[in-house]
């Protein structure tokens, strides 16, 4: 914590101490140091002390201070200590102060690691998509005087263990939990995937930044949790990439989603209404009373011109933006029951059979004319019948479908 001003004061005497003197400077953030202090000193990195070596020191101190630990207490110590000896002789300090025979329980009680059993609850929360669960449980916790920020930060730790156990074949060394909850944890793991946990841990960590600035907390932990439940509230990159996976895991099983499955429905009852389309337009043949060769009988249905059309396209600018815009320059007939368009924009086949977009137009053709219509596409035939009769554009048509590439330029 040395300004730069006094680390040159300290220069000095460091180029010219006392016989009797060894200055021993200690930091954990080694590149504060001007570079002028570290040209003078020997320097020794320390590192992390095994988990092994500090069960070891534990069992050396409990020998010598006439108490017992047993050797699943000393492990969890030494795992709760995070290669810190000083960490572990305090939470071995508070044990004592407890009980003289240390157990791994005794361990749980002393570091607060007992009573957890609520990151499982929120865990089966989210597994379910049960937005309520995982409310009421942020409430309870809430009037518990649970802080937000503490319990963000112990979900992140959870995921972040989750996702050591489902990619490390042996997690016991990097996971600090008593064995009990790691078998638990171990349950829970296989209830996941990767891509899930990868969503969960990211979105809690955003929630975690917003929680020490914000100024509700449990409003925002609240948030957090619905998104967690349902991915589809989330834009995020980690959000998309989960509910990808989980639409991969449904297409393999078998179990399409009800907005996937009912898509092909939809698609089909408009593929049906365009062929009653074509069959009202095309000519019906009068059935003949003798084989012989007669005289074909039309039956036609008139079509009138939509003199309103305009007006309804004006009313969908703000009840369908999308389909407001694609109908620019449109026109329209009625035949029949049925509203025909013309519109030379090829996105609007595909507009008006998703996301209930042809019950937004058949409301707003109800809101000008005050008639229930069917919605058709209005056909070209002469159109149709000079490409077919084109051999450059039958050429171009049949490259295409064979995957060629011939765009002209």
């Amino acid at each position: 914590m040395l300004s730069k001003g006094a680390f040159n004061a300290l220069l000095k005497t460091l180029e010219e101490p006392p016989a009797h003197v060894i200055f021993v400077l200690a930091t954990t953030e080694v590149h504060k140091l001007p570079a002028t202090i570290l040209s003078r000193c020997q320097r020794f990195d320390f590192r992390r002390i095994a988990p092994e070596d500090i069960a070891a020191r534990i069992q050396y101190v409990a020998g010598q201070e006439e108490f017992s630990v047993t050797d699943d207490a000393a492990m969890l110590i030494a795992r709760l200590a995070d290669g810190g000896m000083r960490d572990a002789l305090s939470l071995l300090d508070q044990c004592v102060s407890r009980t003289h025979e240390i157990t791994a329980d005794t361990v749980t009680d002393a570091a607060g690691l007992a009573g957890r059993d609520y990151l499982f609850e929120f865990s089966a929360a989210v597994r379910a998509g049960d937005g309520g669960a995982a409310l009421a449980l942020v409430g309870r916790l809430h009037e518990a005087s649970r802080d937000m920020e503490r319990l963000c930060a112990e979900l992140i730790e959870f995921y972040r263990n989750l996702m050591i156990i489902k990619s490390v074949p042996e997690p016991t060394g990097l996971i600090v939990a008593p064995s009990a909850e790691l078998e638990q944890m171990r349950s829970e793991a296989a209830n996941y995937e990767l891509p899930v946990l990868l969503h969960c841990i990211d979105t809690l960590q955003h929630a975690l930044e917003g929680l020490r600035a914000g100024s509700s907390r449990r409003v925002a932990m609240e948030m957090t949790m619905l998104r967690l439940c349902t991915p589809e509230l989330d834009s995020g990159y980690e959000s998309l990439l989960r509910r990808i996976h989980a639409l991969e895991n449904a297409v393999k099983s078998g179990r399409l989603p009800d907005a996937v499955a009912q898509q092909p429905r939809q698609e089909a009852a408009t593929h049906t209404e365009r062929n009653e389309i074509n069959r009202v337009s095309q000519p019906a043949a009068a059935p003949t009373t003798t084989p012989a060769a007669a005289p074909e009988q039309h039956v036609s249905i008139e079509e009138t011109e939509f003199t309103g059309w305009n007006d309804v396209v004006e009313a969908l600018s703000t009840s369908c933006p999308p389909l407001f815009g694609v109908l620019q320059g449109s026109t329209a007939v009625f035949r029949g029951d049925y509203v025909l368009i013309d519109t030379d924009n090829e996105m609007f086949k595909s507009l008006v059979t998703r996301d209930g977009n042809k019950a937004i137009l058949v409301d707003a053709i109800r809101g000008v004319t005050g008639r229930t219509c069917r919605i058709g596409i209005k056909k070209k035939p002469a159109a149709q019948k000079a490409e077919a009769d084109d051999p450059l554009s039958a050429f171009i048509r049949t490259s295409r479908e064979m995957g060629v590439n011939m765009d002209i330029k």
